[in-house]
């Protein structure tokens, strides 16, 4: 049974993919010398999603990533997880922000 769904659209059109709880889902969306890459996850301990966010070399850089987010959403609200950026989570709190883009 599928726990993630993914959809991407080139010039071919859409395509789709899914994920279960073992397999999670990732994409990398790339050009000649940068992208960003995209998983997610599923915590058996803590029962949530688990997603990350990484920026690439695109397809020059032999898929070397600097993992630049790492989050979870509750309740719609996303909660960073990285130590480097809890800051983020208390600008979040104090503002009300719903979802950070």
């Amino acid at each position: 049974m599928s726990h993630f769904y993914a959809e991407i659209q080139g010039n071919k059109g859409v395509a789709t993919r899914i994920g279960n709880t073992h397999s999670g889902i990732q994409g990398h969306i790339k050009s000649w010398n940068e992208g960003i890459h995209i998983k997610a996850t599923y915590d058996d301990l803590s029962s949530e999603n688990i997603y990350t966010i990484s920026i690439t070399k695109g397809s020059n850089g032999n898929d070397s990533r600097d993992i630049t987010s790492i989050f979870k959403l509750i309740n719609n609200k996303v909660i960073f997880t990285n130590p480097d950026i809890q800051i983020l989570n208390e600008l979040s709190e104090k503002r009300q922000v719903d979802k950070i883009c």
